[in-house]
């Protein structure tokens, strides 16, 4: 049995006690822990306990601390010398400076892209409509952006708002409370679809950018209160 032989007829043969794939358990602790991130269990500026949050989550120090590594890449989390890892702390002026980036940087794939191929635009964008809960609503307008920009064949570009995006979550995350900002957003994406099935797409960067002005205005709005 060669090399390639012996991997596949592993993975093929594996019980329903085997370890998940160390890849795949890093990936699945570090969206566990940015789901609390963004639900506050673990709240801005908190110390994360590795300890603890290792017997909470199930899993061993080794895929844990890979996953809090890759949060700090994120922007979720930040790494403190002798002391250990802490929750990003959350600030208007972050936003200030997150939203216009990603609005500037969306508008102009869009020029720049042109994409016409937006008949999945409209399904994900029902879908988010319909969000009747934060988690859902935070994912869903993430993949009608994506989804958008992935049409305009800027991968740079798309590997950039990557991580502007997953901080963004943690802001969208409070002002998707209310179901009337959902809806909000969701006509102003069907604006967005519209102007581009009509080939206007200036117009059409123009009502991006303003998406995520609104965005901002809601996040000021929030810490405001």
């Amino acid at each position: 049995m060669n090399g390639v032989t012996g991997i596949w007829y592993t993975i093929f043969n594996m019980s329903a006690d085997t370890p998940v794939l160390r890849t795949t358990l890093r990936a699945e602790t570090r969206d566990a822990v940015r789901a609390r991130i963004l639900d506050g269990r673990l709240p801005p500026d908190a110390n994360v306990v590795e300890r603890d949050l290792s017997v909470s989550l199930g899993v061993s120090r080794t895929p844990l601390r890979e996953a809090l590594l890759g949060l700090q890449a994120e922007g979720f989390l930040r790494l403190e010398p002798q002391r250990g890892f802490f929750v990003a702390h959350l600030g208007v002026d972050e936003a200030r400076e997150l939203y216009p980036l990603i609005g500037t940087l969306e508008a102009l794939a869009v020029k720049r892209g042109r994409p016409v191929d937006l008949a999945a635009l409209a399904a994900i964008n029902a879908d988010f409509r319909g969000a009747r809960d934060q988690p859902h609503a935070v994912r869903a307008d993430r993949a009608w952006h994506e989804a958008l920009i992935e049409r305009c064949d800027a991968p740079r570009t798309a590997a950039i708002l990557g991580p502007l995006r997953a901080a963004a979550s943690r802001y969208e995350y409070r002002f998707f409370s209310g179901r009337a900002a959902i809806l909000e957003s969701a006509r102003q994406h069907d604006a967005i679809a519209e102007a581009l099935g009509r080939r206007r797409f200036a117009r059409a960067a123009d009502l991006l950018q303003h998406n995520w002005e609104q965005g901002l205005q809601w996040v000021e709005r929030s810490f405001a209160s």
